[in-house]
C-alpha cells in the first residue's frame, strides 16, 4: 500500500530526531492512515496517541495533558462535528486546538464553519502536518 511504502521516504527525508514532551491526540479510524501517521510521527519523535472512535476523545483530553487534537470528521461511532462540540463545551478542554482532516470536499466545506483552528485536506503534505503540529506544540520546524 501507498502508506507502507512511505516509511523509507520518511526516514530518509524527515528524520530529524526532534523530541517533544508535549503530547497530542489523533482521532482517525482508517487503519492505513493510522499506519501512515504512526510511521511519520514516530520517525519525527513526537509524543502522541491515536484513537479510532469519537467517544474516546473527550475522556483522554480530560485525563491527559494533550496540546492538540487532529480529528477526522468521518468516524464510525459519531460525527466528528459532535466531537468538536463536546470538546468546545468542556471547560477543561475548550481551548485545545483542533485541526480537522478529511478527504471529502463536502466535509471540508462543512468543517470550515466549525469552531476549529484549521483544516488539513487529505491527502496532505508532510510539511503541512509537521508545521501544524510544531506550531501548536510551540517548537520550531525541524
Amino acid at each position: 500500500m501507498f502508506f507502507n511504502n512511505c516509511l523509507h521516504f520518511f526516514v530518509a527525508n524527515y528524520s530529524n530526531n526532534s523530541i517533544s514532551m508535549d503530547q497530542f491526540l489523533i482521532c482517525e479510524d482508517d487503519v492505513d492512515m493510522q499506519d501512515f501517521l504512526n510511521a511519520f510521527l514516530h520517525t519525527m519523535g513526537y509524543e502522541y496517541q491515536i484513537v479510532e472512535k469519537g467517544e474516546e476523545v473527550l475522556p483522554i483530553l480530560q485525563d491527559k495533558s494533550m496540546k492538540l487534537l487532529l480529528l477526522d470528521l468521518n468516524l464510525p461511532d459519531m460525527d466528528g462535528k459532535e466531537v468538536v462540540r463536546l470538546v468546545r463545551n468542556d471547560p477543561a478542554c475548550k481551548d485545545i486546538p483542533i485541526y480537522i482532516f478529511s478527504a471529502s470536499i463536502s466535509i471540508s466545506q462543512a468543517a470550515r464553519d466549525l469552531p476549529v483552528n484549521g483544516f488539513i485536506s487529505k491527502p496532505f503534505e508532510l510539511d503541512e502536518l509537521e508545521r501544524v503540529i510544531n506550531n501548536n506544540l510551540g517548537k520550531a520546524a525541524g
